[in-house]
């Protein structure tokens, strides 16, 4: 039997911590079309498709690097993700810079790229279903009423030389934050406890993440335990039940809230009346960080 929700809605770190605003997450579920996606997400979507395919591509050929081949997978990650002409010129400078600076971890470390996990209302873990839960085209509503809490899709895993796992994120904007700041953000604290699950570890082991900054060629490294990169993980499972449990009338999700993620909202073009606000709008209800501090 599957869960009571009222607001059929699958989770993910960029989503909710980017796009929370009731309103606009919904509108994101249910996109159709990738066209409707921002700018931005268009660059990241090939960039990160050209990532998959060129490490796939070194780790079947034992290779560390390989700049001569690199530049068929951008091409590749344009077709799949068309991106607006006045990009291209950035995307390709920044995937340049990347493939200057990046060495393939060493093959028997590897554990994956675009490592898939879906999480059941539950909490336990399922099978991925692609379809449903791609970033850019699944249909997440239909994922939602069929048990989908969660997703996320882990750019690289691996052990370091001191087998610490490693959960790495790809970046390819120019923000790179501060360890200090970077501990405190939905993605260290969300996805690494997945990690912990799928790959097994012991409670007093070591989990690393690591954003890498595809334009500077920079890494920033923050650890947990296990056990506490787990615990942080159920937690934002909670906040997100909680925000799921709210009934579909609720203002959170019908009235538009100010945020620093209103850049990437679909509902930003001509869809919000939040938006020709010259100030913020005050806190509608609790939203997702000030649910977390009450857990």
């Amino acid at each position: 039997m599957q869960p009571d929700r009222p607001t059929q809605t699958v989770w993910s770190a960029t989503t909710s911590a980017r796009i929370d605003c009731g309103p606009g997450i919904r509108e994101t579920q249910k996109r159709e079309s990738a066209w409707e996606k921002p700018g931005n997400l268009h660059m990241g979507s090939a960039i990160h498709w050209a990532a998959w395919q060129y490490r796939r591509y070194l780790l079947r050929h034992d290779m560390r690097s390989d700049e001569l081949a690199a530049p068929r997978y951008l091409e590749g990650g344009l077709r799949e993700h068309p991106a607006h002409p006045s990009l291209e010129q950035r995307i390709r400078r920044v995937w340049d810079r990347w493939v200057r600076s990046y060495m393939l971890p060493p093959a028997d470390s590897v554990e994956g790229f675009e490592v898939p996990i879906a999480v059941h209302w539950s909490g336990r873990l399922m099978e991925f279903d692609v379809p449903n839960l791609d970033h850019a085209t699944g249909n997440k509503p239909l994922a939602a009423r069929q048990g989908v809490l969660a997703r996320a899709q882990l750019d690289g895993v691996y052990r370091d030389e001191y087998d610490v796992l490693v959960v790495e994120d790809l970046k390819s904007g120019d923000f790179v934050p501060s360890a200090s700041a970077l501990r405190r953000m939905r993605q260290p604290q969300f996805y690494p406890g997945l990690a912990v699950n799928v790959f097994g570890l012991a409670p007093d082991e070591t989990v690393a993440f690591v954003w890498s900054s595809m334009p500077y060629g920079q890494q920033v490294r923050v650890e947990f335990s296990a056990m506490e990169a787990v615990d942080n993980t159920l937690a934002w499972l909670d906040v997100f039940r909680s925000k799921d449990r709210l009934p579909p009338d609720h203002e959170y999700w019908t009235r538009p809230r100010r945020n620093p993620g209103c850049d990437l909202c679909p509902l930003k073009r001509g869809g919000c009346s939040e938006w020709s606000m010259d100030l913020d709008s005050p806190r509608l209800v609790a939203d997702v960080a000030f649910l977390a501090e009450q857990l």
